[in-house]
């Protein structure tokens, strides 16, 4: 009847396309450097496979690590993002800056990595371990795991998806070599 509410800000985000988003790195048992351990080193890449881009404002990692996305990150087609454990140590061993710093370690042993809209919703849910199927030289060796393809498209719990990474260290922010230690 002629009486207005005040006035609410909201942010609503529709993406549909989020399902494009994987994981396409993890390192988390990277070799140590010098006096610095190697859970200062870990990362966690992204990679958007699809062909439109996917807004992840405010999605947040709710289990294995801690991080939220700020508002307007857009993530644009075949682009990565890399999270840190710490960036300053991240610098220093691949002299590029991560787009973040997450809180929280990867498990050396395996954990699920859950990362959930603004809304909550689930984007990817991954279950990454140390013992077969999964590769076990990312645990040992200073490898990190990856997808058998470039842009994956299989079930990112299955550890025969995962091999691998070419290099010690891995290759964080593109894609790894094809032929891999297993």
């Amino acid at each position: 009847g002629g009486t207005w509410s005040a006035l609410h800000t909201m942010i609503l985000f529709s993406n549909d396309n989020v399902r494009d988003l994987k994981v396409t790195e993890i390192h988390y048992h990277p070799l140590p450097a010098d006096s610095v351990s190697g859970n200062e080193i870990e990362f966690l890449e992204l990679k958007n496979t699809g062909s439109l881009s996917i807004n992840l404002s405010q999605a947040a990692f709710s289990k294995g690590i801690t991080y939220t996305f700020p508002t307007g990150c857009v993530i644009d087609p075949n682009a990565f993002i890399v999270l840190a454990s710490n960036k300053s140590e991240f610098i220093r061993r691949y002299a590029f800056l991560p787009f973040g710093e997450y809180d929280g370690q990867l498990d050396n042993s395996g954990e699920r990595v859950t990362l959930l809209t603004a809304a909550d919703d689930t984007i990817f849910s991954i279950q990454y371990d140390d013992t077969a199927p999964w590769p076990v030289a990312p645990d040992t060796g200073g490898y990190s795991l990856v997808p058998k393809e470039i842009n994956p498209r299989g079930d990112q719990n299955d550890g025969s998806q995962w091999r691998s990474s070419y290099a010690v260290h891995g290759s964080p922010g593109r894609d790894d070599i094809v032929t891999a230690v297993e």
